[in-house]
């Protein structure tokens, strides 16, 4: 008897395993297929809205497209949901730019909330820099988007991710060493600078803001 009971409960581990397995492949699958869906939505909609702006290196011309029409894109699950977020830039002038992230819901592409909650042209994420700075977008390891400005003696590290329908400024790293002012947040909260850099160590730069042309749709948007 104790055999049988033995044999039994293994029996119902190796079950339990295997459907916890089941279980699991099949969440895999869901996302992969909604994953594939908002890929195709974001490769319409990016086709659509191609910028044609070319500032020729003057920061003093300006862009009037429509806020909508898109340079660069990348790819990046902020809310952890299998299911990417777009982020795009729009070209300002050549030393400014401003970002949006876009979500694919009820089958259509629609605009993330900024920090404040609003949507719009007014909901950017707004960079601009100096002659003597650059500015970058990139997806990290951890799946955080990365705004990155400088121009050597100054530095500004935004980092979002999406939380309750919005974006949230997560973590952010600022100094100007010709003003001697210095500033963290990690976890929207006020920090230091020791856990505000072992918080950045761990994300490592996984992919930089592709431009925004066919080849880059095809290979990525899949």
């Amino acid at each position: 008897m104790k055999r049988l009971k033995k044999i039994v409960s293994i029996v119902l581990a190796v079950a339990i395993v295997f459907s916890g397995a089941a279980l699991d492949a099949t969440k895999v699958q869901a996302s992969s297929a909604r994953w594939k869906k908002a890929c195709k939505a974001y490769n319409t909609w990016l086709a659509k809205n191609v910028s044609k702006f070319n500032g020729n290196g003057d920061a003093t011309i300006k862009n009037y497209e429509n806020y909508k029409k898109t340079s660069g894109f990348l790819l990046i699950d902020l809310d952890k949901n299998n299911v990417p977020e777009l982020v795009v830039s729009h070209p300002v002038s050549c030393r400014s730019t401003d970002f949006y992230v876009y979500t694919y819901k009820s089958g259509k592409v629609v605009q993330v909330k900024d920090t404040n909650g609003k949507k719009g042209k007014s909901a950017a994420i707004w960079i601009s820099t100096q002659a003597n700075g650059n500015h970058v977008a990139y997806r990290c390891t951890r799946n955080h988007l990365h705004i990155s400005s400088g121009g050597g003696w100054w530095e500004d590290e935004k980092i979002y991710i999406v939380k309750k329908g919005k974006l949230y400024l997560y973590a952010r790293g600022q100094y100007d060493t010709m003003m001697d002012t210095e500033s963290y947040i990690v976890n929207g909260k006020k920090s230091t600078a020791n856990k505000y850099q072992q918080f950045y160590n761990k994300c490592g730069m996984e992919e930089y803001l592709l431009m925004n042309t066919k080849s880059n749709r095809r290979k990525y948007l899949k």
